[in-house]
C-alpha cells in the first residue's frame, strides 16, 4: 500500500471538536417527512450489485420505531461534558430501506468514477474506505452510480443511519454498533494502529472495511473507521415523535455519523453526531450508500 497526504492527529482531533453539533442551528421541524411503511411490498431482501466488475451488498432494513438520541450519560464517572450533544431523545419511525454492508471502498469508487478519484487516502487499497471526499463529491458519485445501475442510491438520512447502526428491529440496545465493547466492532483513536511518519508524529489510519464484528443487521464499521456523511442539514431536535425525518430544511453544515480512527472512544457512542461544511474533506471522512 502507498501512503498519501496525511494530516497530523492533533489537527484532525481539533478539527472534529470544532464541528461538534450544537443546539443553535435551525430546527428540524421544517424538514419534510414521508408516509411510514414498515416493509417493502416486494424484493424485501439483501441485494448485491456489480459495477464494472466490483460487487457491493445493500442490506435490507425493516422499518420500525426507535428512540433516537441518548437518554443517559454513557460516561458519568468522567463527567461527560458533551452529553447535551446526545439529547433530547425522541421517538422516530423509519420506513424500510436498504443500506450498504460496508463503507464505500476505493475499489468501488474507482469502478464508478474511473480516474476521477478526487479523494486522497491514508493508504491505497481496494478494500480501504474512500476518504477525503466532500458531501458534494458524494452526490457526484451517487449520480454516476445511478446512471450505471438504473437504481436510486443516495446517502442515508441521519434517522436511517442511527436506526441501522442500532440494529433496527433486531437491536440489542448496545452503546456501540453491535456491542458494548468498542474494540470488538469499531476502529477509533484508542485501538487503530497509528502510522509514525518521518517527523515521528503518530497519524490515525483508516482500516480495511469489514475486519471487525458486524452489528445485528450485518453492517460493518458503523462505529469508527471513518466518519460517514448523511444527507441531512444539521438542526436542533425536539422531543416530538417524527416519521421519516430528513433534518433541517436548510443550513450550512451536513451531518456525519459514526466516528473514525481520529475519534476518541468517549465520542463513539451511537447517539453522538458531528456536522461539517459540505465542501470540507479530510482523510478520515467517507460515505455509506442507502437506497
Amino acid at each position: 500500500m502507498k501512503l498519501l497526504h496525511l494530516l497530523p492527529l492533533a489537527a484532525l482531533l481539533a478539527l472534529q471538536s470544532c464541528f461538534l453539533f450544537t443546539d443553535t442551528p435551525a430546527d428540524d421541524e421544517a424538514g419534510p417527512t414521508a408516509p411510514f411503511h414498515a416493509n417493502a411490498t416486494g424484493g424485501a431482501a439483501d441485494t448485491t450489485f456489480t459495477v464494472n466488475g466490483v460487487q457491493f451488498t445493500m442490506k435490507y432494513v425493516e422499518g420500525g420505531r426507535y428512540l433516537m438520541g441518548e437518554h443517559r450519560d454513557p460516561y458519568p464517572e468522567q463527567g461527560y461534558l458533551r452529553v447535551h450533544f446526545l439529547r433530547p431523545p425522541h421517538e422516530v419511525s423509519v420506513s424500510y430501506f436498504w443500506i450498504a454492508e460496508t463503507e464505500v471502498t476505493q475499489e468501488l469508487w474507482q469502478a464508478v468514477m474511473g480516474t476521477d478519484t478526487v479523494g486522497q487516502y491514508f493508504y491505497e487499497g481496494a478494500n480501504m474506505p474512500m476518504t477525503n471526499i466532500t458531501w458534494d463529491d458524494c452526490q457526484r458519485f451517487i449520480a454516476r452510480l445511478n446512471e450505471l445501475t438504473g437504481d436510486r442510491f443516495r446517502l442515508p438520512t441521519e434517522a436511517e443511519w442511527e436506526y441501522a447502526a442500532r440494529g433496527g428491529n433486531r437491536s440489542r440496545h448496545t452503546l456501540f454498533a453491535g456491542s458494548d465493547t468498542l474494540s470488538l466492532v469499531g476502529w477509533c483513536a484508542d485501538n487503530a494502529l497509528p502510522f509514525v511518519g518521518e517527523d515521528s508524529v503518530p497519524e490515525p489510519i483508516s482500516q480495511r472495511v469489514a475486519q471487525l464484528r458486524p452489528n445485528e443487521l450485518g453492517l460493518f464499521d458503523m462505529t469508527g473507521n471513518v466518519d460517514e456523511w448523511c444527507n441531512d442539514w444539521s438542526g436542533t431536535y425536539s422531543e416530538r415523535h417524527k416519521v421519516n425525518p430528513t433534518g433541517a430544511a436548510t443550513g450550512d453544515k451536513k451531518i456525519c455519523r459514526g466516528g473514525s480512527t481520529a475519534t476518541d472512544s468517549i465520542l463513539c457512542p451511537l447517539a453522538v453526531h458531528v456536522a461539517y461544511d459540505p465542501t470540507l474533506s479530510f482523510p478520515t471522512l467517507g460515505m455509506r450508500l442507502a437506497r
